[in-house]
């Protein structure tokens, strides 16, 4: 696996990138544009393609304007969503687009959730630890799921706490429309790679911890042109994507 997600992403860019990507801009355009965002507040060191700058810009590009090719349609869909979205609702499909385009920002939400499962904050360490007990004992692993960390701030899902390097929970995030559930839900198969699931996993999986599901509906979800839905041979509901591309990622951490 790569890890890719190496410089924290504020919620203002993602919003930008989103924008623009709904506007089909031509892709050089798009990333002409991103950079000029950016350059206030971030220096370019050099034109190499290396700078924290660049590199900003390369993963805003990859989550909202060139994703990779199975996940097209699922961009798509996300964004058709955004369109419309509140405040609540952005943040929540940034998340999903996010977790899908980053396999290892959705290995520390889901190491996150779970140390948030046990008490009611944790600190960078244990994460530092859990994680390299996943990737291994990798400079590069600390170094990005601090990243990771600082972007789940900058959005709103997790705070700082008074003792540094302490972060907790926010208020979980309940009431959301069925479309983003299923949203949720369809995100979750994919950063799972897999093609279908039983619902109550997906529902409570950690990694998405700053929600809390309502009441599925199951017809909804049956009527969904995205979905179909069976009863499990041992008991329970299963969810299954009809578009069921889903990659392999075997790919070493780099």
């Amino acid at each position: 696996m790569q890890i890719g997600f190496s410089q924290p992403i504020e919620l203002s860019w993602m919003e930008a990138a989103a924008n623009a990507a709904c506007a089909n801009l031509p892709r050089g355009e798009i990333r002409s544009r991103l950079d000029e965002l950016l350059a206030p507040k971030i220096a370019a060191e050099s034109s190499s393609k290396r700078s924290s700058r660049n590199k900003r810009v390369s993963i805003l590009m990859k989550i909202w304007v060139e994703p990779r090719k199975e996940l097209t349609g699922f961009r798509d869909y996300a964004l058709g969503l955004w369109r419309n979205a509140d405040h609540a609702q952005r943040v929540l499909i940034h998340y999903t687009v996010t977790i899908v385009a980053y396999p290892f920002f959705w290995s520390v939400a889901v190491h996150i959730g779970r140390l948030l499962r046990l008490q009611d904050h944790f600190s960078i360490l244990q994460l530092k630890r859990r994680c390299q007990e996943e990737f291994g004992q990798r400079d590069t692993v600390a170094y990005a799921l601090t990243r990771v960390v600082r972007t789940l701030a900058d959005w709103g899902l997790v705070n700082r706490s008074r003792k540094v390097g302490n972060y907790t929970l926010c208020p979980s995030i309940t009431n959301m429309p069925p479309t983003c559930e299923h949203l949720l839900i369809e995100a979750c198969l994919r950063a799972l790679n897999e093609h279908d699931n039983l619902i109550e996993n997906i529902t409570t999986n950690p990694g998405l911890f700053p929600w809390q599901f309502g009441h599925i509906s199951l017809p909804e979800i049956a009527a969904s042109s995205r979905f179909s839905i069976r009863s499990s041979d041992f008991g329970g509901i299963r969810i299954a994507l009809l578009d069921s591309e889903v990659s392999t990622r075997l790919n070493p951490i780099r």
